[in-house]
């Protein structure tokens, strides 16, 4: 598997999925003449929310499922899982952009 492979193949990847989430999906926002320029700090803001959430609740529901509790070990493979998780999120939000509040961005 690719996220087995060594270290830097890894870090390489995660930064490409960055640039991707923050810049690609940023920028990809700012089609809607109302919101254009409020799209790119919503981008960051829930992305950068959702990355975090994932980050801490997929190791933490992984050990309640397994019953076995212990540190959570932040490395590369995790940050790439929050990443892919706010892409998943990034394809909502541009449905969504233009009809919801802030707030309700971050709840979504």
């Amino acid at each position: 598997s690719f996220l087995l492979s060594g270290s830097r193949e890894r870090y390489q990847f995660m930064m490409h999925v960055s640039i991707m989430i923050f810049i690609g999906f940023g920028y990809l926002m700012t089609f809607l003449r109302k919101h254009g320029y409020s799209a790119v700090g919503f981008t960051f803001l829930v992305s950068v929310m959702t990355i975090e959430l994932t980050m801490l609740l997929y190791p933490v529901i992984a050990m309640v499922h397994k019953n076995d509790f212990h540190t959570i070990d932040v490395d590369v493979t995790l940050i790439i899982e929050g990443l892919f998780a706010s892409a998943a999120v990034m394809i909502s939000f541009g449905a969504l952009l233009g009809k919801v509040s802030p707030g309700q961005m971050l709840f979504l």
